[in-house]
């Protein structure tokens, strides 16, 4: 389900089926909220899909009127989100926000392949079928990009396999020795293997402004005759708290 706010924003029709208004107040609410952009490649505002391969259900990043998006996304030389030119979406049309500014996102990692399984906020399980979950988050600040690597055997999710997740995916590094013996989970995204889109709108947690999802739950379950054993390596993108606009 989308969060409370995009639908009556991009489509009238379907925002006046969930209430009480009629077709012509729907699309006055919409003409006095100014219509919102669909961004360019690389271009996040908060916890968005990013533009990279085709999105199903036809869902598109996207800026609200009177938004700005700072952070933009990079495959080179590794996966990164990182500051950029300000972007400011002023009633469908896409231009430079001379009065903003960025500073660079601050990175929380959780589950850094030298830490103990059992350490704080380690999504971590060793010779136990019950798995392990942990909510985590960005200490108040909005939640900018994820990136979760899953091992669902024995060891652990390197650094550098997180590292090479696409931004906003959670992806199975080994897979359990029987495929369906192991998941991996974030929030309402599961998989056993490969990886997915943590798509905003499925995420079943939400925190902040406007339906902004900032914290995520994530698990990972392994099953074994003699215990299983699970790990999930992750890194956060956080907004800073601070001045800046």
């Amino acid at each position: 389900m989308a969060p409370k706010g995009i639908n009556e924003l991009e489509n009238p029709t379907n925002f006046c089926a969930h209430s009480n208004r009629s077709p012509e107040e729907a699309l006055n609410v919409q003409r006095n909220r100014g219509a919102g952009c669909a961004v360019l490649a690389g271009v996040v505002d908060g916890m968005q899909a990013p533009y990279i391969n085709n999105v199903r259900n036809g869902n598109l990043p996207y800026i609200r009127n009177n938004s700005t998006a700072k952070y933009f996304w990079d495959i080179r030389p590794q996966v990164q989100l990182s500051c950029g030119t300000p972007l400011i979406c002023r009633n469908n049309i896409l231009g430079l926000d001379e009065n903003a500014s960025c500073e660079e996102p601050v990175i929380r990692d959780f589950g850094a392949e030298v830490q103990a399984c059992n350490a704080e906020d380690n999504v971590c399980a060793e010779a136990s079928n019950a798995g392990d979950e942990h909510i985590l988050d960005c200490s108040g600040a909005n939640l900018l990009g994820m990136q979760a690597a899953c091992n669902l055997e024995f060891g652990k999710a390197t650094d550098a396999q997180r590292r090479g997740v696409l931004l906003n995916r959670v992806k199975v590094v080994r897979v359990s020795d029987d495929k369906d013996d192991g998941r991996c989970t974030a929030d309402g995204t599961r998989i056993k293997d490969g990886q997915r889109l943590v798509l905003p709108w499925l995420l079943e947690i939400y925190e902040g402004a406007g339906g902004r999802p900032n914290v995520i739950r994530y698990a990972c379950k392994e099953h074994d005759k003699n215990g299983g054993d699970c790990h999930v390596n992750v890194r956060h993108y956080c907004e800073p708290l601070g001045p800046v606009q």
